[in-house]
C-alpha cells in the first residue's frame, strides 16, 4: 500500500486492494503527489470521496448512486454477477469482475450497450 500512496503518478487514479479478511483492504485515492486512504471495508466509483475535490470529476452515469449500491451489496454478493445492475450496469459498463483473494476466485464477464455479450470467464477453469 505505502508504494502506491507515495510513488508520484502521472494522472489521478483509484486502487482497489482486497486481502483475505474484511479489513485487509483499501481504496486509495490518488493526484499526481498525494493519496487518501479508506481502509475496508469499502468501495470506489467513479468520482473522489477523500482526495481533490469530494465529488469532482464525477464520471458516468450516476456515480454517487453506483456508490451507494456497491456498498449496500458489497458484503451479501456471492461469486455471480448479480451485483451488476443499474445505476451500476449501465450504457457505459464494458466488464464486470468478480475477485476474492481469499477463495481464489477471479471471474470476468463483458458487456455492451445492450447488457452481457460474453459468458462468464473463469481463470479458475482455465487453470485446472
Amino acid at each position: 500500500m505505502r508504494l502506491l500512496s507515495e510513488t508520484p503518478l502521472a494522472l489521478p487514479a483509484f486502487f482497489t486492494l482486497s486481502g483475505n479478511g474484511a479489513d485487509e483492504g483499501a481504496v486509495i485515492e490518488r493526484d499526481e503527489t498525494r493519496a487518501w486512504v479508506r481502509r475496508s471495508p469499502s468501495a470506489a466509483a467513479n468520482h473522489w470521496l477523500d482526495g481533490g475535490n469530494p465529488g469532482d470529476r464525477m464520471r458516468g452515469e450516476d456515480s454517487p448512486g453506483r456508490l451507494s449500491l456497491m456498498e449496500r451489496l458489497r458484503d451479501g454478493t456471492g461469486d455471480g454477477f448479480d451485483w451488476v445492475q443499474p445505476p451500476i450496469l449501465n450504457a457505459t459498463t464494458r466488464l464486470a469482475v468478480v475477485a476474492n483473494a481469499n477463495t481464489g476466485t477471479f471471474v470476468v464477464r463483458g458487456y455492451e450497450r445492450d447488457g452481457p455479450v460474453t459468458a462468464p470467464f473463469s481463470l479458475d477453469e482455465l487453470l485446472t
